[in-house]
């Protein structure tokens, strides 16, 4: 099976990764980690059957990965022997969920949409977006949950590892990585 000539099997898969990778931190695991050693092993078992399956399984998850806002893994031999990166930047396209930004007050508040404090969670947009600078250039580890309720719940978290930083759009599945 080729997933790159099955765009919406593509697409389907990615998203599925993609949700699996943004809960990663749930679990005490770093999204780089998980996708380190799955490299590992789907080359492993490319390289003891060659069925190119797991080719495609590696391309799926580097767009997963690369969907999220990070960049295209560095280079190492199981890209170099396995995938072509190439074909997987040409079939990013349209597909990107995930963006880079600096951490600018005008970028920050970009990730967020309406806000509208509420006794649940009185914070203005104005602290919640200084208090998710603040975070993040201080790298202060851990999962931190911003709620608003204007109209519909938007739900947002901040993840902050030892290994990456990601903030993300929960209700509209968007993923913003920080630029260092």
């Amino acid at each position: 099976m080729n997933l790159f000539n099955d765009a919406p099997q593509m697409e389907l898969m990615t998203d599925a990764l993609m949700m699996t990778f943004s809960v990663l931190h749930y679990t005490g695991k770093s999204v780089v980690y998980v996708l380190e050693a799955s490299m590992r092993w789907i080359t492993l078992m490319y390289d003891a059957t060659n069925d190119a399956g797991y080719q495609d399984m590696l391309m799926a998850e580097i767009m997963a990965y690369m969907n999220l806002g990070f960049s295209m893994p560095k280079k190492n031999p199981i890209l170099e022997n396995v995938v072509n990166r190439e074909s997987i930047m040409k079939n990013l396209y349209g597909l990107r969920r995930g963006q880079r930004i600096s951490l600018t007050k005008t970028q920050v508040r970009s990730m967020i949409g309406k806000w509208k404090p509420s006794k649940a969670s009185p914070m203005t947009i104005n602290q919640v977006v200084d208090d998710i600078i603040e975070k993040v250039k201080n790298r202060q580890t851990g999962v931190y949950r911003y709620s608003c309720h204007s109209g519909e719940q938007d739900t947002y978290e901040l993840v902050i590892t030892d290994e990456e930083m990601f903030f993300w759009d929960i209700r509209n599945f968007k993923f913003y990585v920080f630029e260092d």
